[in-house]
């Protein structure tokens, strides 16, 4: 009788191998496998954290990573545009407030401000926090 002892760590990848062969040809190919994701991709409807949702009025996936990607470089040039403007921008709050109208109307704008997000309970949100005082 003739034995024949193969290790495991031989086989498994030639199985592994094989198996994933079948499986590809199953599906219809590599190409297939690629059309029939990135078909999933562009039609998969997702909330606006970007997970699968079943709700129809969501965004498809595409749709919602370029909105999210844009939204993350407008904020980033803006923040960049403050931060370099940051001087004349507090030059000019500060001379709008020594003038009566300019402070009437930053003060309509936070009361109007504060008034309209008291009133929309998806976005109040109000923080009391107290610091002790640093000497």
């Amino acid at each position: 009788m003739v034995s024949l002892n193969i290790s495991n760590d031989m086989l498994s990848p030639v199985i592994e191998g094989h198996v994933k062969a079948m499986m590809t040809e199953a599906l219809g190919g590599k190409d297939a496998i690629i059309d029939k994701i990135i078909s999933q991709v562009l039609k998969t409807r997702v909330g606006s954290d970007g997970k699968p949702s079943t709700y129809s009025n969501n965004k498809t996936y595409f749709e919602w990573l370029l909105k999210d990607e844009l939204t993350k470089s407008v904020k980033e040039l803006i923040s960049e545009e403050v931060r370099l403007k940051a001087g004349n921008i507090k030059t000019a709050i500060k001379k709008q407030m020594k003038s009566e109208v300019g402070a009437s109307k930053i003060a309509d704008a936070l009361i109007n401000g504060l008034s309209d997000t008291l009133q929309n309970s998806w976005s109040s949100e109000f923080n009391i926090e107290i610091y002790p005082k640093k000497d």
